[in-house]
């Protein structure tokens, strides 16, 4: 029970950074940023939501450590 609702916790919590990250950039820095990450970080938010394997939570979690340095 505790997992369902840290997922679902966190789910949350990425769909609001991805709100964020992705209104009509207000500098470079911003635009460069969803250049760089905007496709990746909704693939990542999308396979975490619904995911390929669900027996196998870790995989969703790939693409997000491609977008962290």
């Amino acid at each position: 029970m505790k997992v369902i609702i840290v997922h679902f916790q966190t789910v949350y919590t990425l769909e609001k950074v991805k709100e964020i990250t992705s209104q009509q950039p207000e500098t470079r820095h911003e635009e460069l940023f969803q250049e760089a990450y905007g496709d990746q970080i909704n693939e990542a938010l999308n396979k975490l939501i619904n995911p390929e394997d669900p027996t196998n939570p870790a995989n969703c979690w790939t693409l997000f450590k491609q977008v962290l340095p």
